[in-house]
């Protein structure tokens, strides 16, 4: 069956030709070996990040370490006479320390992985920070409504560095110390 089809809509055929060499071979869009493509170790999950908060490391890993002793140091931050210059030094160390970690053990990012607003190690500190807040909340009993805030609070940054984690490990995301993290140890992680 064949559809005539009228001479003043008719496209002129245009012929295209690929020299394809002998010698070529498509390039193979897994360039690199499937095992630069994880991380080598991985990132701790979300429950053992708060497991560390609270006091409990599972399993030695550095990540874990930074979350309890940044924990410990905003606790140590709610005592009146506390140094907090000397306090926020230290935590300034530790997510320093946690970011370069993540920036030596991240796969490949791929090229269109977009930049997160914060470092894993900034989040960590959060992670901490609401951990604290959220254990002060518990201590006081005079009211339910600012546990349950603190809870919620703690639990929304749980479940958000769960989905960071995901994406790092899998390269969608560029936890962002991958340019120029030499400088930056450098220059901020004195």
């Amino acid at each position: 069956m064949t559809i005539d089809v009228p001479e003043d809509i008719r496209v002129p055929a245009i012929r295209i030709s690929r020299a394809i060499r002998p010698d070529h071979t498509p390039p193979n869009p897994v360039s690199k070996p499937a095992k630069e493509a994880i991380m080598r170790i991985p990132l701790p999950s979300k429950d053992l990040i708060l497991q560390a908060c609270s006091g409990r490391v599972a399993i030695p890993h550095p990540v874990l370490q930074a979350a309890y002793e940044l924990s410990s140091l905003h606790e140590a931050r709610l005592d009146a006479t506390a140094d907090l210059r000397a306090i926020d030094h230290e935590r300034a160390g530790l997510v320093c320390r946690v970011d370069g970690w993540v920036s030596d053990e991240q796969p490949p990012v791929h090229d269109a992985a977009h930049l997160h607003t914060e470092t894993v190690g900034m989040v960590i500190d959060r992670l901490a920070q609401f951990s604290a807040d959220v254990n002060t909340a518990a201590k006081q009993t005079s009211s339910t409504l600012p546990f349950r805030y603190a809870q919620h609070r703690l639990t929304e940054l749980a479940i958000a560095y769960s989905d960071l984690a995901f994406e790092i490990a899998s390269g969608t995301r560029n936890p962002g110390l991958a340019n120029g993290q030499a400088f930056a140890r450098q220059t901020i992680c004195l």
